[in-house]
């Protein structure tokens, strides 16, 4: 019997795709070295398909990373703990660190080495957030 994927299929498949991206890999590049194409790390990463504990390992050793690297902040346990508690969720922060346009700041910025230059575009974006989350 087949299980169906859930959130956390997905969660993981985000990161496995941050992941990837933030080496400037493609879907092609990572379906080669793991022996598969890239239609199936497509599924894996929209969380069509679940991944195995073992092509896990396989994943995170094709992107030379720890395979902790996919099992980051549990986002769903804290979820329903702050509901419980009548506190807001930032679930929001965490679809935003996935995608496209967060690695590439966090590609960009990483490569900025003057730490009061970090600290400016750090502030820049405080100020730009609080003058349009009012809106």
């Amino acid at each position: 019997m087949t299980r169906k994927t859930g959130a956390y299929d997905v969660e993981i498949g985000q990161r496995i795709r941050a992941q990837r991206l933030s080496r400037g890999m493609s879907q092609e590049d990572l379906a080669e070295r793991l022996g598969i194409t890239f239609q199936q790390v497509q599924k894996y990463e929209k969380g069509g398909n679940r991944v195995t504990a073992a092509r896990l390992r396989e994943i995170a050793n094709a992107l030379k990373l720890p395979i902790v690297s996919f099992y980051g902040h549990d986002s769903y346990a804290a979820d329903n703990g702050a509901r419980k508690n009548g506190e807001t969720s930032d679930l929001h922060v965490q679809e935003f660190i996935t995608s496209t346009r967060a690695i590439n700041l966090l590609k960009h910025f990483s490569r900025i080495k003057d730490p009061s230059v970090q600290n400016m575009v750090v502030f820049l974006c405080e100020q730009l957030a609080e003058r349009h989350s009012d809106d």
